[in-house]
């Protein structure tokens, strides 16, 4: 038993463990009134992207139809629950009472991420 975990503790000295916050995004009642607040929220977006803030963000969409649920999920970078707290108090759609947030501080350890980038067209692919 020792020697198993003596293994798997060298096994995790390996892993990434870059710590993330997970931030599930819920709607409100009130989110088919959010058309407004749209472009707001896409220029929010922006900005936490610009800032190195935003690793990944997008929404739940139906398996089906591909549509979104109006549910989604950001995956954000910083120092604490806190911090993201005081980012996202400035979301248009949270300002606007259209979506609630809870987040949920997460560990990267395992995956694979590959990027192709073309300068000679400025395309990008992910794979």
């Amino acid at each position: 038993m020792a020697q198993e975990n003596s293994t798997v503790e060298q096994m995790r000295k390996n892993f990434l463990g870059k710590s993330l916050y997970l931030v599930f995004l819920k709607p409100t009642d009130t989110a088919d009134e959010r058309g407004t607040a749209r472009k707001a929220h896409f220029d929010f977006v922006k900005r936490l992207e610009s800032s190195g803030k935003l690793f990944l963000a997008g929404p739940y969409i139906d398996e089906q139809t591909g549509k979104p649920t109006g549910e989604g999920l950001f995956i954000m970078i910083g120092d604490s629950v806190a911090e993201i707290e005081q980012i996202l108090k400035d979301d248009p759609f949270y300002q606007g009472g259209y979506r609630t947030y809870q987040i949920q501080p997460w560990r990267l350890n395992e995956g694979r991420m590959a990027v192709t980038l073309n300068f000679s067209d400025k395309s990008l692919s992910l794979g």
